[in-house]
């Protein structure tokens, strides 16, 4: 197997374990100790009305628990793999999730089957294929049908025919109590999300993908000599000549994100920002990653590479020539080149959380340094919502102030992905051109 295969295919198994860890310390975690003549639905309740959980929250039950040492065992011995000399603790994984919400209706849409306990129990590592399958035989079939009845039954028959739904899943899987947990809480969205990998199919794609970008990603720079930028000075591989190299003056960027002045990047921030903005050949043809915990400063990192790009653009505009202008209403007005259209910013995650967060905190006034706080980049435009409205056939832009009129000091950054959004980014580009028209007429009165 090549080598590029061989890192896909690890990738792929982590992927595929890196789901459904359980933890027994959360104290909103229980047992069944106190489970009397298996009424399942009076213990559920007691523990759902002493936590007072509200109407968003809810119940989870965790079926068959197990120490995931298990499963590296078993992957240790089917690839031949040495373990580690230092003791690792690796948690503990579950079989099967069922969530209920606060009146204990059963939720199929969200029930989890682990590939771990797939792996453990098949002794076998299945392809994307076969998991999805067994998976969706438990959800549409098996587990969908045992709560049928009890969802659909009035009060006075819900205690009995959930409690003998809960009891035919403990005794068709042949699941046990003691290696089974409840757990209740506050908000069934957020609070007990378990998801499989978003990345599985794509890394499955990436195998028969042949291209420069993947390969250096992947195996590394093996054209030229890998550089090694180790900041720490009492290690073997300290390189202080290499961050000399990219620390030079004519390396750092043009521009800075506004902020806090005061907050100055960290040594290993500057040199990330100064590897990708330098320009060179080379580097227009890297894929970059920087890779960081949250809070480590990855988003600040990338407002200073922003602002480069932003910077470079303005410099490359007031700086073209006449030899690409066109003439109108008696004005030369330039042509823009590829190389000032090309710095597109494109910001993608499989969390549409984390693209929000980004987007909403990149034009926010409050992260501005004092010296700052009248920049003015549409500002009117960025704190409105603007929609098109249609009258009689006809196309109309409306333009609504939000509350707070000096949140955003600009049209910096807006959402994308579904078409309601891009309708919304074109509704306020086109809410832009009023504004630059009254901006000409102002400086130049008679166009």
């Amino acid at each position: 197997m090549a080598d590029k295969e061989k890192i896909l295919e690890s990738w792929i198994m982590v992927e595929h374990l890196s789901e459904g860890d359980i933890d027994l310390k959360d104290r909103l975690m229980y047992k069944f100790d106190d489970l009397n003549q298996a009424d399942y639905y009076d213990l559920f309740q007691q523990q759902l009305n002493k936590n007072k959980i509200g109407k968003n929250g809810g119940l989870v039950l965790y079926f068959d628990i197990f120490d995931f040492t298990k499963v590296v065992d078993f992957l240790r011995r089917i690839y031949g793999l040495k373990a580690p000399v230092e003791s690792i603790n690796y948690g503990n994984k579950f079989t099967l999730a069922l969530y209920f919400d606060r009146d204990l209706n059963f939720d199929d849409k969200k029930t989890f089957y682990t590939e771990s306990s797939y792996i453990l129990k098949k002794q076998k590592v299945p392809n994307e294929t076969e998991f999805q399958a067994v998976e969706q035989d438990l959800m549409d079939d098996k587990l969908q049908k045992i709560f049928e009845e009890a969802n659909e039954v009035d009060s006075s028959q819900k205690s009995e025919k959930f409690n003998e739904a809960v009891a035919k899943v403990f005794d068709k899987c042949g699941f046990k109590q003691k290696t089974s947990r409840f757990q209740v809480v506050h908000n069934l969205e957020t609070d007990a999300t378990n998801l499989h990998s978003f990345f599985i199919n794509d890394l499955e794609y990436a195998k028969g993908v042949d291209s420069e970008n993947l390969r250096q990603y992947l195996l590394g720079n093996q054209a030229g000599k890998r550089i090694n930028l180790d900041s720490k000075k009492d290690s073997p591989s300290f390189n202080p000549g290499a961050f000399k190299k990219v620390l030079e003056p004519k390396n750092y960027p043009l521009g800075r994100f506004p902020s806090e002045t005061r907050y100055a990047l960290s040594f290993m921030q500057q040199t990330a920002v100064n590897i990708a903005t330098m320009a060179t050949e080379a580097n227009k043809q890297q894929i970059q990653s920087v890779n960081g915990p949250p809070g480590t400063g990855k988003t600040t990192l990338l407002k200073d590479i922003f602002a480069e790009l932003v910077v470079e653009q303005a410099r490359d505009i007031v700086g073209l020539g006449d030899d690409k202008a066109i003439k109108r209403n008696g004005l030369e007005i330039s042509v823009l080149p590829d190389k000032i259209t090309e710095n597109s910013i494109v910001v993608a995650s499989s969390n549409n959380g984390a693209v929000q967060n980004i987007v909403n905190e990149l034009p926010l006034v409050e992260n501005l340094d004092s010296k700052f706080k009248d920049i003015d980049y549409f500002r009117e435009l960025s704190n409105s919502k603007v929609e098109t409205e249609w009258e009689n056939g006809k196309a109309k832009l409306n333009i609504e102030a939000n509350e707070d009129p000096n949140k955003f000091w600009g049209l910096f950054s807006l959402e994308g992905g579904k078409s309601a959004n891009m309708k919304q980014i074109c509704d306020y580009l086109s809410a832009c051109i009023p504004v630059l028209k009254r901006r000409l007429h102002s400086r130049h009165p008679g166009i």
